[in-house]
């Protein structure tokens, strides 16, 4: 079965929702916004997003989405 632990503070929780939609909680702020690459700075590393027609918004101080046609999503340490 799978075990809920609660969120923790320090690391970002992601959702994906089909392959336009991002949901980023906890993190430490954009590095880089491109229509093409957005880059997201968390206590786990940077959260690399690159795709098409990218857009940023802010839902708070440490929640966004990024909207638009997403190619591929990868953590660099």
């Amino acid at each position: 079965g799978a075990y809920h632990f609660g969120r923790s503070l320090f690391v970002p929780h992601i959702e994906i929702l089909g392959n336009d939609r991002i949901h980023i909680e906890n993190h430490r702020g954009i590095i880089e916004y491109t229509q093409t690459c957005v880059r997201v700075n968390t206590n786990a590393g940077v959260i690399r997003i690159t795709g098409g027609a990218l857009n940023v918004r802010n839902i708070g101080s440490e929640e966004i989405i990024v909207l638009g046609s997403i190619e591929a999503i990868e953590y660099q340490k």
